[in-house]
């Protein structure tokens, strides 16, 4: 039963799980590899740190060698020409700014890297001073990519790429929205996540990473605006969040289908996106604090929706889909463990640290890029040992002091509403904690325990590259725990 625990079960079956942790699909090592905390996918995943010896990967699939010709093509030397290997390979940007020249090794614009922890941490302290006093810049960037400002109607940017003093006039009103004193703690959201799972044990069935966005979806509407979103709704923002996006990264294709199809039914014209933009905006301003001035409610009200779409909304869904790829796999997991209330925030910690939603804080001072490689500092084997690129649950206190996935240390003075740190720490934590948690209550750990059903893979997730989210989505069944099982 305890190996049990490591949530891999036959395929489709109801036989003994013990039986299926030894005969499940796609698994890997064995146990003296578990016991170290091995996963014998990372040669072929490029899971390496700053002194990696792993080699970058020697082709690219044919669709990131396509999506990132101009770049190739380009006689700018400022244009990073090995980003198709980046994509397949979030460290590959390591190797190459250790030998490179001085100001280059960055994906998209030469600038430069920054990979040591000591290094990230100390400029990412220094960052809300410097945007203040003007001695650096942010643009419109969501990590390391750089965004479009066509799909940007008021400032032409993300909320981060703006002035210091707009930047400050949204952030006052998301730090009050998300303060952890006006959400749930983590027990309201593991009673959120089992009402979800409750609702997808009568369905036997759900796929992993698109029924929790939606979901989340319908969380961040009920629980930061106070808004409940019907199904349907949900659907809409889900199809809204994924235009925008794309719209975001290129948005050479909405303005053609303004000009020539006025359609969107696959590619949103970019006039459809603002517009359904300014709808949500109306919606949001309508549920904002009374006490928000007039001037500012449609600043703040685009600052919400900017969260809902790129950060919280895209990031926290990523999490949880993470989470559930480890527990379900065999090769990730020191064998064996039991995730439960005294492990469990050393579990998502670390599930962040491999595998951060985010992978890069940039921005600009005289005029060249930096780049903080959040990625390489959270795989630093001067913080994290010698065995940094492997999934270890380490001592919490650790993570705690060390961890830098939500650019931490970029937190300015109470009540100064400078920080460029993530607004929304503790609700991710919090609502990643418990998701897992609630899962793992589905799990026959006892045989006494009720319900006698659990979740179990349809296919085990697959491991993939930062560019296709870690980890191949997949779908969660109900199985039943017959007697015998045991």
């Amino acid at each position: 039963q305890a190996r049990a625990l490591h949530w891999v079960s036959c395929e489709r079956s109801s036989t003994c799980i013990e039986a299926a942790m030894n005969n499940a699909p796609d698994t890997a090592s064995a146990a003296g590899d578990e016991d170290a905390g091995c996963d014998d996918v990372c040669g072929g995943w490029y899971w390496g740190h700053a002194d990696s010896k792993d080699q970058p990967p020697g082709s690219v699939p044919m669709t990131v060698s396509l999506a990132t010709m101009p770049m190739r093509l380009s006689k700018d030397p400022n244009f990073y020409q090995d980003f198709g290997k980046y994509a397949m390979c979030p460290h590959f940007l390591d190797k190459q700014a250790q030998g490179a020249a001085a100001g280059m090794g960055c994906p998209f614009l030469g600038g430069k890297a920054f990979l040591r922890h000591a290094d990230v941490n100390k400029r990412l302290a220094e960052v809300p001073a410097q945007h203040v006093s003007g001695q650096i810049e942010r643009r419109n960037e969501l990590g390391y990519l750089l965004l479009d400002g066509a799909t940007f109607p008021m400032t032409g940017s993300l909320g981060l790429g703006n002035s210091a003093e707009s930047h400050r006039t949204s952030r006052r009103w998301l730090e009050e929205l998300l303060a952890p004193s006006r959400l749930p703690n983590r027990s309201g959201w593991l009673e959120e996540a089992g009402l979800f799972l409750a609702e997808m044990a009568t369905e036997r069935r759900f796929k992993v990473r698109s029924a929790i966005s939606k979901w989340w979806y319908k969380m961040l509407f009920k629980h930061v605006l106070g808004e409940t979103l019907s199904s349907e709704d949900a659907d809409a923002f889900g199809k809204f969040q994924n235009a925008w996006l794309q719209g975001a990264v290129m948005s050479g294709p909405n303005r053609f289908a303004d000009k020539f199809c006025g359609c969107g039914s696959v590619i949103w014209p970019a006039s459809m996106i603002l517009q359904v933009q300014e709808e949500y905006r109306e919606r949001i301003k309508k549920r904002l604090p009374a006490d928000v001035p007039a001037g500012d409610r449609d600043m703040v009200a685009q600052g919400i929706l900017e969260m809902f779409v790129f950060a919280g909304g895209l990031s926290v869904p990523s999490t949880i889909h993470c989470a559930l790829a480890v527990l379900f796999r065999r090769d990730l997991l020191p064998s064996p463990v039991v995730i439960n209330e005294d492990n469990i925030e050393a579990f998502v910690f670390e599930v962040t640290r491999l595998f951060p939603a985010v992978q890069g804080f940039c921005y600009w001072q005289g005029g060249q890029r930096q780049v903080l490689s959040l990625n390489a500092a959270l795989r630093d084997p001067a913080v994290w040992g010698e065995d940094a690129n492997k999934f270890t649950l380490k001592d919490v206190e650790l993570y705690r002091r060390n961890h830098i996935g939500f650019a931490n240390p970029a937190t300015s003075a109470p009540g100064t509403f400078d920080s460029k740190a993530c607004p929304g720490i503790q609700l991710a934590l919090d609502v990643a904690q418990a998701f897992v948690l609630a899962v793992c209550r589905w799990q026959p750990t006892n045989i006494s325990t009720k319900p006698h059903v659990y979740w179990s893979p349809v296919t085990i997730p697959k491991p993939q590259g930062v560019h296709k989210k870690w980890f191949s989505d997949f779908e969660l069944e109900i199985q039943e725990w017959l007697d015998g099982d045991q």
